[in-house]
């Protein structure tokens, strides 16, 4: 169990770097595991440019080894690139300049590995690649200014894998009946180590040697191979660690006899096993449908099926924080109880959350949150760059106001009787009404100029719009469905929201993230109150909200259009929150909480009642409709840092910061 705790912190615990790169350059060496599309136009059964490769990849298919980006695609964006690395047969001109990545599928240590698949760019060749890219350099910037770029530039070289997989293990090789596993991992080694020196030679100083993973854990040479009962194939594994400790070696002799090389090891055997070891809740089968011959029995079959839990995986481990001064001086939240943080703890109404089980990972305790621990916007300001949360309207006192208020109402919604059923709450209207509050009280401490110019610049995110439909449209207690259609009430939500949107202008708002409805049909409230007729969702919920979305996100480009300086953005939480749902085979879309048993608490954890604990971090929702804080970090990273091009429109809430 232990092992899928620290898989989980894996992929929550992430660092990524905005503004200049770290280093000018990045040049990668490898296999199938880094190929970004050298191998697209060989003469090889070892290619990926078709789907369901790439089905995750903003361009689709490009010759990556997997559903989206690759293990150096994300060092690159962690290292500062605002690009990937184009592969050696693709970079041009200029491009050189910034790195080139010269992996091959299939390719190896050896210069024979993979020859039974067809073409392939050795590691031998792959320098060869790079001596061509060292002399472009050159007749660009002249031999001593080239020389100095590639002594500060980063290198990958993860080689290795396929020496066994296709050429030790394979009945195409005599390797095995040659060498002990012993002696092979020497041979491997003595072979690499001049080739690393090679690369040291033409410039190199700053490298990082990629381990091989427990190869046999993977589920083709499980399949081939067996594992008499246990997770792996044993001597598989077994020997990749001969290779591997001797790697280490190798390095430690390359920083104590190489001027001014600094070579490190990277243990992927070590992470690798972290989810190898989780595989009773994780699952560890292939992704997509593989083939059925020995030559094609580890790759996806062309235009297989695949499934969506990778695009949850991706959202978890693309975590972006920013540490030091806050990207803008302050954030104010304007919402409902996904981002109430305690401004109805004190009023009569049964849509409150200060009590266990809500705030169990919270640090302080039940603080009024609805959910488990964090909630989006919580998590928004950590990534904004602030160090404390930002206070509710019902506590924030003096000098705190100038980072920002939340005016966050659990059951409020845009039209102000949303949610009167369950007591009082407080509307948007209110909420801005609020807000005005607090401007006055800024004016008093700071005068009315530098009020506005400090408000012109704060982040601003209003998410409203789900209590409308869940305790409005879709309850017995009102009788507005009655007189609207779908369509109809989704034009007048969005008048009303434009309004008040506009309020939120006049009073000095100018960036502005607003987010969408998510899937209510998929709440497991709302399913188990409606029903599915065999879906995973109630298909009429969830097309009623399509349409308030729609619409809101014309609004946005209006607002952009007609507001002189307005920067307004929509976040599809809608989106993001689907690919959790589609993976609800492998992640849990249950309540994590015992829920009341009646129409008005059949929403909300009973006070005191019972919550799963160890399998916590797999579940999405909190209660019956509030997500947990595993979903709230999924959508924030995604609202902070779109994962992919429809998760924020026009622009993701980072480069709104920084505009």
């Amino acid at each position: 169990m232990w092992h899928l705790v620290l898989l989980i912190l894996s992929l929550l615990s992430s660092t990524r770097v905005y503004g200049e790169p770290e280093v000018p350059c990045y040049f990668i060496f490898g296999d199938s595991l880094y190929d970004t599309g050298n191998n697209n136009d060989l003469d090889t059964l070892a290619k990926a440019n078709y789907p369901p490769y790439g089905i995750d990849f903003p361009g689709g298919p490009s010759g990556r080894f997997t559903n989206g980006r690759t293990t150096t695609d994300l060092i690159a964006e962690y290292l500062g690139f605002d690009k990937y690395i184009p592969s050696f047969a693709s970079a041009r001109g200029q491009d050189i300049l910034k790195g080139v990545n010269y992996a091959s599928g299939s390719a190896g240590i050896r210069d024979e590995t993979g020859q039974h698949l067809g073409v392939r760019i050795s590691l031998n060749n792959q320098l060869k690649n790079h001596q061509t890219t060292i002399s472009r350099i050159e007749t660009i910037k002249g031999k001593d200014s080239a020389t100095n770029l590639l002594n500060k530039c980063m290198y990958t070289v993860g080689m290795g894998s396929n020496d066994y997989i296709n050429n030790y293990l394979s009945n195409c090789y005599n390797t095995r009946t040659m060498y002990t596993p012993e002696q092979y991992a020497t041979v491997l080694i003595q072979q690499y180590s001049q080739q690393l020196k090679k690369l040291y030679e033409y410039g190199a100083r700053k490298v990082a040697v990629l381990g091989i993973g427990p190869l046999g854990c993977t589920p083709g040479n499980v399949a081939l191979h067996g594992t008499n009962g246990s997770l792996c194939v044993g001597f598989i594994n077994d020997a990749v660690e001969l290779f591997n400790s001797k790697l280490i070696s190798l390095v430690d002799e390359f920083n104590k006899d190489l001027h001014d090389a600094k070579f490190i090891y990277v243990n992927i055997y070590g992470m690798a096993l972290v989810a190898v070891k989780a595989s009773r809740l994780i699952n560890i089968s292939p992704c997509c449908e593989i083939g059925a011959n020995v030559n094609t029995t580890f790759h996806c079959i062309r235009d297989g099926a695949s499934h969506p839990l990778v695009l949850l995986i991706l959202s978890l481990s693309s975590s972006n924080r920013v540490y030091g001064e806050p990207e803008v001086p302050c954030y104010f939240i304007f919402g409902d109880s996904l981002y109430d943080n305690r401004n109805n703890n004190d009023l009569d109404t049964l849509a409150k959350a200060n009590y266990p089980p809500y705030g169990v990972d919270f640090p302080q305790g039940p603080s009024g949150r609805f959910t488990n621990g964090r909630t989006t916007t919580d998590l928004i300001a950590e990534h904004l760059g602030f160090d404390k949360y930002i206070p509710s309207f019902a506590s924030a006192q003096g000098q705190e106001i100038l980072e920002g208020v939340n005016y966050a109402s659990g059951s409020a919604g845009i039209c102000d009787e949303t949610g009167q059923h369950l007591g009082v709450r407080i509307s948007l209207n209110n909420q801005i009404k609020n807000h005005q509050t607090t401007i006055s009280r800024i004016e008093t401490m700071k005068g009315k100029d530098s009020a506005t110019n400090l408000l012109n610049k704060c982040m601003y995110t209003v998410g409203m719009g789900s209590n409308d439909y869940i305790n409005n449209y879709l309850s017995n207690s009102y009788n507005t469905r009655t007189m609207y259609t779908p369509e109809q009430y989704a034009t007048v939500l969005i008048q009303q929201y434009s309004q008040q949107l506009k309020k939120l202008y006049e009073y000095g708002a100018r960036k502005v993230a607003v987010l969408g409805i998510g899937p209510l049909g998929c709440t497991p409230g709302n399913v188990a109150l409606h029903g599915t007729n065999g879906s995973l969702c109630v298909g009429f919920i969830n097309d009623a909200v399509e349409l308030f979305n729609s619409k809101l996100i014309s609004l946005v480009d209006e607002f952009n259009k007609d507001l002189h300086d307005a920067k307004f953005i929509y976040v599809n939480i809608y989106g993001m929150a689907l690919v959790a749902v589609k993976a609800s085979r492998l992640i849990n879309i249950s309540p994590c909480c015992e829920v009341g048993a009646n129409v008005n608490t059949t929403f909300q954890c009973i006070r005191d009642g019972k919550s799963c604990k160890i399998f916590k971090a797999l579940h999405l929702f909190w209660d019956a409709t509030h997500p947990s804080e595993t979903a709230n970090v999924i959508t924030a990273r995604r609202s902070y840092h779109a994962l992919l091009p429809s998760d924020t429109y026009p622009i993701d809430i980072h480069r709104l910061a920084r505009l």
